[in-house]
């Protein structure tokens, strides 16, 4: 059973900071053709981890790009904005894919937005 509860949700996002609610169900596949449900509602059901991660600043994404590869990225993501949470996700060992999903999905806190460059 996931330690976040619907109330702590609540309490993050009125604090005013920015806040994303990350979520690793492990009874689903990513094969799994059911419809993704959206909902904030919190599942307290076996096999689905949360954390809160706020938004990452200048040091954060710094630190983060520093990083090789894609994992590591997302694992700098997870630890450096890390909120609240469910402590499997943190742990990249963890049954072998939780925290390898949570590291993967927290890489995705970085905003890529489009620009260019061209010389005058």
């Amino acid at each position: 059973m996931s330690k976040i509860t619907d109330e702590i949700v609540a309490k993050h996002k009125a604090s005013g900071i920015t806040t994303y609610l990350l979520k690793v169900d492990t009874t689903k596949t990513a094969t799994d053709t059911s419809e993704e449900d959206e909902s904030e509602v919190i599942e307290q059901k076996e096999g689905v981890y949360y954390a809160i991660l706020k938004k990452p600043g200048r040091k954060e994404i710094g630190h983060a790009m520093s990083k090789k590869d894609p994992l590591s990225m997302g694992e700098s993501f997870l630890k450096m904005c890390w909120i609240d949470g469910d402590d499997e996700m943190t742990d990249i060992n963890f049954q072998d894919t939780v925290g390898v999903v949570a590291a993967l999905q927290a890489a995705n806190l970085f905003e890529v937005v489009q620009g260019s460059l061209k010389k005058l």
